[in-house]
């Protein structure tokens, strides 16, 4: 922090690293008598995309109809940790084909994600003697996130930290909750074009997977959609911080911002059963055109790909 050209209101980091990321807090208080304190909220967040794509690993060099594709995809490091997808001959696999591995993490703070496929080859899986496997990395980016909290002490109030229309809205909630009740609330988020991803927070930690009410999605004219999100637990002494609890909803909307995919060919053999596999190349592009898209890069198991690290904050 550069504390000399920092004034009233501003605040100005010169660096930014992994440790930036975190949620910034300013509180403005008025003198004496009355002592009034407001405060706002704003959420940072760093990105580090990969400066590779993702690998394919565990292919044999020749599959006999019945035999088992056993394979992984591990991608390269990276902030947030990349979602993979696995794509069997350009269809997304289904889910009982897919081995959901633990991330690996580096001592540097970033983490590479990695997934199996696990299936056995059949004669529906060739197209024209064929089959194609793509193992695609995307990473997104919130470019927008909103909040809306309340505060459960004696009474039940908004926390008065947010004050947009753009909010989710928190229903369902009691006026006063004690040890052993029930708390069973909802959160909806504004409509959108794209539905915005909502996460609930119990004292600024995110509540547990169990605890959270999943409903579907709501589409309304104009093409517009918004997402609802449930939250359910019974209140322990822990959730009490000098008497209150607070309970936040975030509603965050999200955009690509790096996509890149590894392809594997396995191709019927002319002279035998077997199936043997081939890396894709540029000449089996036949237009003779590179692909490139904005933020996207298609490559082949045998095309190394090379990104720029960069950092991309968002206050």
């Amino acid at each position: 922090m550069e504390l000399s050209h920092c004034d009233l209101g501003h605040v100005l980091l010169s660096h930014s690293d992994l440790n930036t990321d975190g949620t910034y807090l300013c509180e403005v208080s008025a003198e004496a008598p009355s002592f009034h304190t407001e405060r706002a909220e704003r959420e940072l967040r760093v990105y580090v995309l990969p400066k590779e794509g993702p690998k394919i690993t565990g292919t044999k060099s020749q599959y006999l109809i019945g035999d088992k594709v056993e394979i992984n995809c591990v991608a390269a490091p990276s902030k947030p940790p990349a979602i993979l997808k696995w794509l069997v001959n350009d269809k997304e696999s289904p889910k009982e084909n897919l081995c959901r591995l633990e991330n690996i993490r580096h001592k540097n703070g970033l983490q590479a994600s990695q997934m199996g496929l696990h299936f056995a080859v059949q004669p529906f899986h060739l197209w024209n003697g064929v089959l194609k496997l793509r193992c695609t990395a995307l990473i997104s980016q919130a470019y927008s996130m909103s909040s809306e909290e309340i505060i459960v002490g004696n009474t039940s109030r908004a926390s008065g930290l947010y004050s947009s229309a753009n909010n989710p809205i928190i229903n369902g909630g009691l006026l006063k909750y004690q040890v052993g009740d029930k708390v069973n609330v909802n959160c909806s988020s504004a409509k959108s074009k794209k539905p915005a991803t909502l996460s609930w927070f119990i004292n600024d930690r995110k509540a547990q997977p169990v605890s959270l009410l999943r409903y579907p999605m709501t589409q309304y004219e104009g093409g517009l959609k918004s997402s609802a999100l449930g939250l359910q637990f019974t209140v322990r002494a822990h959730h009490f911080d000098e008497g209150e609890m607070r309970l936040k909803c975030t509603a965050t909307l999200l955009k690509v911002i790096n996509t890149n995919s590894k392809e594997t060919i396995i191709e019927r053999h002319q002279q035998t059963s077997g199936l043997h596999v081939y890396g894709t190349s540029p000449g089996n592009n036949k237009s003779g055109k590179s692909i490139h898209r904005s933020w996207m890069t298609l490559t082949s198991i045998v095309i190394p790909l090379t990104l720029q690290l960069s950092l991309e904050y968002i206050v």
